[in-house]
């Protein structure tokens, strides 16, 4: 249940940028968050 969880969130936080024009920062923030949850993701 988890797992499917952050996979989700994975998906969603990189298809992200598809849909909405993000600034520097913000995307900088969204591609720290998808590493983390990549790492996540890979552990379990």
């Amino acid at each position: 249940m988890v797992l499917r969880q952050l996979q989700g969130e994975l998906y969603n936080l990189e298809n992200q940028g598809l849909l909405f024009e993000e600034t520097k920062t913000e995307q900088k923030a969204r591609e720290k968050k998808v590493t983390k949850l990549n790492n996540e993701v890979s552990a379990q």
